[in-house]
């Protein structure tokens, strides 16, 4: 068992989970830290540390995004790439349900992150693939009952 939460300003780390590197003969690990702090607010940041528990690095997620998932920051292609589910406000149109006003959503997707660079290398948004008509979860209220701090999170 390990906490390294005093290495962070106690901030809770989750998702502690070891990762395949091509630059170390053994395993490194790979953990995220929600709400990581910035200058532009509140922002998610993925983790990666060597095999003695050391910083390797430290990818930023976009502080246009809410939150970084807790559970969903995944080292891929050897340590080169980070998977990372995001989410965030949107403020979407209503028109495919009907609606002259727009929605308060939950927009949620993906991103493809280079580890070196913090670069975004591919970003798919829900939102922009699938339909709000082909939603099947209604949420607790209507859809105009929704706000900027109390999202639908449709999908």
């Amino acid at each position: 068992m390990w906490s390294g939460a005093c290495n962070f300003n106690n901030r809770v780390a989750f998702d502690f989970k070891v990762a395949d590197f091509d630059d170390e003969k053994t395993k490194c690990l790979s953990m995220n830290i929600q709400r990581q702090p910035s200058i532009s607010g509140q922002i998610g940041a993925g983790l990666v540390l060597h095999n003695n528990y050391e910083l390797k690095h430290t990818i930023l997620i976009e502080p246009d995004f809410d939150w970084l998932d807790q559970h969903e920051f995944n080292v891929i292609q050897r340590g080169k790439r980070a998977l990372t589910v995001i989410h965030g406000r949107v403020h979407f149109s209503g028109q495919d349900l009907g609606f002259s006003e727009k929605l308060w959503l939950d927009g949620d997707g993906f991103q493809e992150l280079d580890i070196e660079t913090g670069d975004r290398v591919f970003e798919w948004m829900a939102l922009d693939h699938v339909f709000l008509s082909e939603n099947t979860y209604r949420g607790s209220r209507e859809p105009l009952g929704y706000n900027r701090d109390y999202t639908w999170d449709v999908l």
